[in-house]
């Protein structure tokens, strides 16, 4: 297309973590007039995400050097798991019940989490590339990644007998921009 060069790809990336808790709340015993312990809990999230990038740009030509800019659009898919066990006491030290539970992630996390990685991405930069013969030619390039990311979590709660004496609702925002520097060096044939 002369000194215009139209190209796209698709990147994929895989992220994992996991986060731990555990929690000893304390009661106070009135008839005893002693502090005792109540519950133990402890639970442990494990979570993925494959992150589908595509990405479309345009380079632009000029002698042997080039501008060139490019968009993308990160598709994430979630999975996770939630699993757990809250252990209740009595003022005497002994066990009164066992919460044991295992859940995956349901369509609302999921939701959430996929909305917190969605980003759009722009790169923008400038390279130069020199011809070694008619089939090979050498080039570097120099840009900046700029990812745009933006979140919103918002509800509303109340007492389960709709009664007027509690009752919330909120609403928060987030928004980051990431900008990176990157270099390459690149060595091309033609076949």
């Amino acid at each position: 297309m002369g000194p215009l060069n139209p190209y796209g790809g698709l990147d994929i990336a895989r992220v994992s973590g996991s986060f731990e808790s555990s929690r000893t709340d304390w009661e106070y015993d009135w008839s005893e007039n002693k502090l005792y312990r109540y519950y133990d809990r402890s639970s442990t999230f494990d979570g993925s995400a494959l992150l589908f990038i595509p990405h479309a740009g345009l380079k632009f030509y000029f002698w042997k050097t080039y501008l060139l800019c490019d968009l993308s659009l990160c598709i994430p898919a979630v999975e996770g798991k939630d699993k757990g066990k809250r252990t209740y006491y009595n003022p005497d030290g002994t066990i009164y019940d066992i919460d044991k539970w295992e859940d995956k992630l349901d369509k609302e996390d999921k939701k959430k989490i996929n909305d917190a990685l969605n980003f759009v991405g722009l790169t923008l930069g400038f390279g130069i590339e020199f011809p070694l013969s008619e089939k090979v030619s050498i080039g570097g390039e120099y840009g900046i990644r700029l990812i745009f990311n933006s979140y919103t979590d918002e509800g509303s709660d109340q007492d389960e007998d709709d009664s007027p004496y509690w009752k919330e609702k909120w609403e928060d925002k987030i928004s980051a921009t990431l900008g990176v520097t990157y270099t390459s060096f690149s060595l091309n044939f033609i076949l």
